[in-house]
């Protein structure tokens, strides 16, 4: 599977917690470790993307009109 490059409409952060007990690594710093829900929007019609059409009970999801469904596939 490809890597996804479609923008996500809404990110959901639950917790934010330090990771290794806040360790820092270097110039780069402290992690973090983020509990979160990613909603995002497929098109299950686009032939470029056959992953979509694995999705369990997608064609019973709700359709959004035009406007508000993610653009072109990024490859």
């Amino acid at each position: 599977m490809s890597p996804r490059t479609e923008p996500a409409v809404r990110l959901e952060v639950h917790t934010r917690e330090p990771f290794a007990e806040g360790h820092r690594f270097g110039a780069t710093g402290a992690y973090a470790v983020l509990t979160a829900t990613a909603r995002h929007a497929v098109d299950p019609d686009d032939p470029r993307v056959p992953a979509h059409r694995t999705v369990p009970d997608l064609d019973l999801a709700p359709r959004a009109s035009r406007r508000h469904r993610p653009g072109p596939v990024q490859r």
